[in-house]
């Protein structure tokens, strides 16, 4: 691949996000010279070109899943709690890192149910999940997977008792998901890269290095069990709501 199979645009509105947060505005320059910088880019070193790195595909790609196919994202929504049955919806997500927690986001929110509370006079709406801790995981997913494995995908899976987001690969050896879960490891993303990119990005990765703390509060905010954590799976595990 070459730096032609980046889409400018997507690098532009980038760079824009970037200079808005940055402050030495002027220090950013052209993108041509700033890409190398960010790692989006690097020189061929056989034949000197400039070419995409997997995360300047990720994000900027103009067809992401065409060298990296297993950067999709599977949503399947299962009509049964073991998903034995046929499935009532699946959507094999393409694009760059952001569109895809996005696409993923919006497949979610179609099949979350919502509740209703009277307080008083008033009808309050209440989704079966909280959204944003789903949010949380699916970027917390694209951002630590391993984009090694290949036939390997991040799946969003939508049971009628829970959602399920399973990210390839594991822990690094020295920790473990009590360690993760009780907020005793320092968080370092597999990917600092990719992490580094969508921190500049609004609406991505705010709460850098507490997406766990977020998901265990928002679900008990919702009045529901903390969701739980698979190694084995490498799985995010939201219980349902009951209505």
């Amino acid at each position: 691949m070459t730096i032609e199979d980046l889409d400018s645009d997507a690098v532009e509105r980038y760079l824009a996000y970037r200079a808005e947060r940055s402050r030495n505005r002027k220090r950013l320059g052209e993108a041509a010279e700033l890409l190398p910088a960010l790692r989006a880019v690097a020189r061929d070193p056989a034949s000197g070109q400039l070419r995409p790195t997997h995360a300047g595909i990720l994000m900027f790609g103009l067809d992401p899943q065409l060298p990296l196919p297993q950067s999709e994202v599977v949503c399947i929504k299962y009509a049964d709690p073991l998903g034995v049955r046929r499935y009532i919806d699946r959507k094999n997500l393409r694009g760059t890192l952001p569109e895809l927690i996005d696409q993923a986001s919006r497949f979610i929110a179609q099949y979350t149910r919502m509740g209703a509370t009277i307080r008083g006079f008033y009808r309050e709406d209440e989704p079966e999940y909280p959204h944003e801790a789903l949010r949380e995981a699916l970027v917390n997913a694209v951002v630590h997977r391993d984009y090694s494995r290949r036939g390997e995908t991040i799946r969003v899976l939508m049971f009628p008792d829970r959602v399920e987001v399973r990210s390839p690969g594991g822990l690094p050896p020295e920790l473990t998901i009590d360690d993760v879960v009780g907020l005793r490891a320092t968080s370092v993303p597999r990917n600092e890269v990719l992490a580094g990119f969508l921190r500049d990005i609004p609406g991505y990765m705010e709460r850098v290095g507490s997406g766990i703390r977020f998901m265990v509060t928002e679900m008990r905010e919702a009045g529901l069990p903390d969701p739980e954590f698979n190694d084995h799976r490498m799985a995010v595990i939201f219980p349902q709501l009951l209505f």
